[in-house]
């Protein structure tokens, strides 16, 4: 696939999501292509929030939230804080950049986020892509195997 069609996948993408539906583009290719660069230049020409997630420096905690004790009802319970990169409303694209290189929890977090479309007790807002790029798996790359259950929540490029 040429870069350059990145844009016309992105188009469908957000189209998928104005129709409420899931289509979640990812891209594979070496590295140094430019894949990542021009999904953030859509975002920019489409006037959106570019969300750049990288697994490879990301535990779960990070992208669940940090947990911490709270009172309800008398009793302790554990509550995870919201992170402040999750927005709140609006349109914008969650980068999962690298997922491949993202550790196992990493992985199993961004399979509830492709799933469910949320993260713990956070909701993704419906206006919101998800889209990711990854480097292939071969000797060349340091990266992990994606099982066939996360790679099928993608539409793979």
């Amino acid at each position: 696939m040429r870069p350059g069609l990145i844009f016309n996948i992105m188009n469908i993408a957000r189209k998928a999501r104005e129709m409420n539906n899931n289509y979640n583009p990812l891209f594979s290719g070496a590295p140094g292509l430019g894949k990542s660069e021009i999904v953030q230049a859509w975002c920019k020409q489409a006037g959106i929030p570019f969300i750049d997630l990288r697994a490879a420096y990301l535990e779960a905690p990070d992208v669940i939230g940090y947990p911490t004790v709270a009172m309800r009802n008398g009793k302790s319970i554990t509550v995870h804080n919201t992170p402040e990169f999750w927005p709140e409303a609006g349109e914008g694209v969650i980068f999962l950049d690298e997922v491949n290189r993202g550790n196992q929890s990493v992985m199993n977090t961004f399979m509830q986020l492709l799933t469910d479309r949320k993260v713990h007790n956070y909701t993704l807002p419906p206006g919101l892509i998800i889209a990711s790029c990854i480097n292939p798996e071969n000797e060349q790359n340091d990266v992990n195997t994606m099982d066939s259950a996360l790679k099928d929540r993608f539409e793979m490029y």
